[in-house]
């Protein structure tokens, strides 16, 4: 390829390295199907105190989470049929992705969604993902609904953002529809939406001082409002609130 035969001729060589236990986990899971055998070795790994190497008829075989090992009592000396084998291989997969979800929620609240995304970013099988996911929804660390009606609701209150905006961010984020339109259904008659918009309307007018156009500045604002996610009616309803006409006269 064009692109090898370019690095050839510079005699630049690219260096695979993991540069942290992260990135070391991004290493697709093991090949099915091994073969079996007797356990000749059990090895901790350098890198890893908690990975232990497995090998099979002195030969490498594949890596374990030690508390794999231990679960099913693995020896040296102990035969290991191609059943056993791929069972041990899909429980380290399975520990692995369980770790590396809650990893990964543990910075902030996740989405269903993120999650799966993550993992699959990470080479884990579908089936696997789906195991994990199922699980932290069973130990109330994935809630979608919960995190739609906090997100909206923070969005709302600290942020201004309107409805639009917060629907808009939801899809991103892979919440369901009928989820996010119950968490704004939830919000909308208990705050006045028109008043929390005027708030940033006000704020963003003193950023708009200098505009003597009145219709730019008009413009201006709607746009604003209308970014922010509030609809065209009450992007309209507040400007005439503010009653500019009055402001600059």
């Amino acid at each position: 390829m064009a692109w090898q035969r370019r690095n050839k001729k510079s005699g630049y060589k690219r260096k695979y390295k993991a540069k942290s236990p992260e990135d070391a986990e991004n290493t697709p899971p093991p090949a099915r199907n091994l073969s079996p055998g007797q356990i000749t070795g059990i090895e901790m790994q350098k890198k890893n105190a908690k990975r232990i190497s497995i090998f099979i008829n002195d030969k490498f075989a594949f890596g374990l989470h030690q508390d794999v090992l231990l679960q099913h009592a693995l020896h040296s000396g102990m035969s290991l049929d191609a059943a056993q084998i791929n069972m041990l291989v899909e429980a380290d997969a399975l520990l692995r992705a369980k770790e590396a979800a809650i990893m990964y929620l543990g910075h902030r609240a996740r989405t269903e969604h993120e999650v799966r995304t993550k993992l699959r970013g990470k080479a884990f099988e579908e089936e696997i993902i789906d195991q994990v996911v199922k699980r932290l929804y069973e130990l109330s660390y994935l809630d979608d609904e919960q995190f739609a009606s906090r997100y909206t609701q923070n969005r709302f209150q600290y942020k201004g953002y309107g409805p639009q905006r917060i629907r808009t961010e939801l899809r991103r984020l892979g919440i369901a529809p009928a989820l996010i339109e119950q968490a704004l259904e939830a919000l909308l008659p208990a705050n006045d939406v028109v008043a929390r918009a005027q708030v940033e309307a006000e704020k963003r007018l003193r950023r708009l001082r200098n505009e003597k156009d009145l219709y730019k500045k008009r413009r201006k604002l709607f746009d604003f409002l209308v970014r922010r996610g509030h609809t065209s009616e009450v992007a309209r309803e507040v400007i005439e609130k503010l009653n500019l006409d009055a402001a600059d006269t």
